[in-house]
């Protein structure tokens, strides 16, 4: 949680963002953190993603995993049917389908 939070903050500079962006193993790993049981792994994770995707020139890695990743869909509708509009993380989960949907 904490170390994906602190790449969630580095990745607001489309740099950093980009160098991160590039990297396949990370990427493979945080589309698998999707399907985290923690929500604050999870909130952390989606923002990190909502982030790179954020970045005009930087999402086009990230959609092209997202579309080859097969857990992504389930993931994100676990996390849409047990979370509760008390947390923060179903906000940024809608944002986060609301990228794909546009940029996809």
């Amino acid at each position: 949680e904490i170390c994906v939070g602190i790449l969630g903050n580095i990745a607001c500079f489309p740099e950093t963002c980009e160098t991160l962006s590039q990297n396949e193993d990370l990427g493979a790993v945080l589309l698998l953190l999707l399907g985290d049981a923690d929500p604050p792994t999870l909130l952390e994770t989606t923002r990190l993603l909502l982030t790179c995707l954020s970045h005009k020139d930087i999402c086009f890695p990230w959609l092209e995993r997202i579309r080859q990743h097969t857990s992504v869909c389930s993931s994100v509708s676990f996390i849409m049917s047990s979370s509760t509009n008390s947390t923060p993380l179903l906000p940024y989960t809608l944002h986060l389908l609301a990228f794909w949907f546009v940029k996809l």
